[in-house]
């Protein structure tokens, strides 16, 4: 069998998108969004984005509570999640970590350890940056997927330090008066249990479920090779490519968006001019439906600190721009 020209098929597909998402961009339908998927619907609040409110210091511990008939009861695996700015900017923070857990519970207690009996950091420990969006739901880009079961009640968990807000963003997010939220804010609130409960006021949220997805296996440190699992059941055969790059854009492709930005390192892993260093970043979706791309990093420990992202589609000729799936993005950062 030859292999398609993908890499040519996926650089024209980036070159023609347009500058940004419209609003009236529409749901994929396996996506779940509490209570609806309007972003520009309901009040603008503070919490838990705006690191200046007064005593916060720049440092957050929230939880929000999503129940299983919230969820739509059905599993999913968690790709991303997203919320609803109400300003356009840039959230930074110092050490920032997103973690969701399973609860079988009917409340969350301001207790907040007891919150997350099985937590799973879709985003680990670590230095932060998200760029808000007004009036779109703008995704957080999550590292580790997340498999809900179908049935349980679901916490979500941001705390941060060092938190920055700056570029016009003011911190609200968009809220919808149905989930519960248990909050603590100001020096030592990372790691507090002792929250207030801020009853049924959490801010409205979008989870991303994934057919088609991407992860990483490995340690991403200079020398080391990290494996793209990319799995796409449904595009049994059909060809794949793999991109990397130094931003998670978005890139319109129709209706959709790849959380990928038209950058060098882009250009460089489609095209195949690191053929050391991308492999397999163009194939053929397995009977098994996946695939596995790599990256071998130089042994450069001029590359530590470095953060980069990752994702993949499927061509089928007469989809809509010729691409069958798009698969979440997931981040690396290299490590020493």
């Amino acid at each position: 069998m030859t292999l398609p020209k993908t890499s040519t098929i996926f650089t024209v597909v980036l070159l023609a998108a347009l500058p940004l998402l419209a609003t009236s961009i529409q749901a994929q339908s396996n996506d779940i969004y509490i209570p609806d998927n309007n972003p520009a619907a309901g009040t603008c609040n503070h919490f838990p984005f705006n690191a200046n409110w007064s005593g916060a210091s720049g440092e957050w511990r929230y939880h929000a509570f999503f129940t299983a008939q919230q969820m739509g009861g059905t599993a999913c695996l968690i790709s991303d999640i997203s919320f609803a700015p109400c300003s356009s900017g840039t959230f930074a923070a110092t050490k920032f970590q997103v973690r969701l857990s399973h609860t079988t519970a009917p409340s969350i207690t301001a207790a907040m350890n007891s919150n997350l009996p099985n937590p799973v950091a879709v985003i680990p420990e670590g230095p932060f940056t998200w760029k808000p969006v007004n009036l779109q739901w703008t995704p957080l880009t999550i590292i580790t997927l997340f498999s809900y079961n179908g049935t349980d009640n679901v916490v979500v968990e941001i705390r941060y330090t060092g938190g920055t807000i700056s570029g016009g963003f003011q911190g609200p997010v968009r809220r919808a008066n149905v989930a519960q939220r248990v909050y603590k804010y100001g020096t030592g609130a990372y790691n507090s249990n002792a929250g207030t409960n801020g009853g049924n006021t959490a801010f409205k949220i979008k989870f991303s479920c994934a057919d088609t997805y991407i992860m990483a296996v490995g340690t991403p440190r200079p020398g080391n090779t990290v494996d793209l699992v990319l799995k796409a059941p449904k595009d049994v055969g059909l060809p794949y490519q793999v991109g990397s790059s130094l931003g998670n854009g978005p890139i319109p492709i129709d209706t959709r968006k790849l959380n990928l930005s038209l950058d060098d390192l882009l250009k460089v892993s489609v095209k195949g001019l690191l053929p050391s260093v991308f492999q397999r970043y163009t194939g053929f979706i397995s009977a098994s439906g996946q695939g596995v791309a790599k990256i071998v990093l130089p042994n450069d420990k001029a590359l530590v600190g470095v953060k980069f992202y990752n994702a993949f589609l499927t061509i089928k000729t007469g989809e809509p721009s010729n691409v069958k799936s798009i698969s979440n993005t997931v981040a690396l950062t290299i490590v020493s």
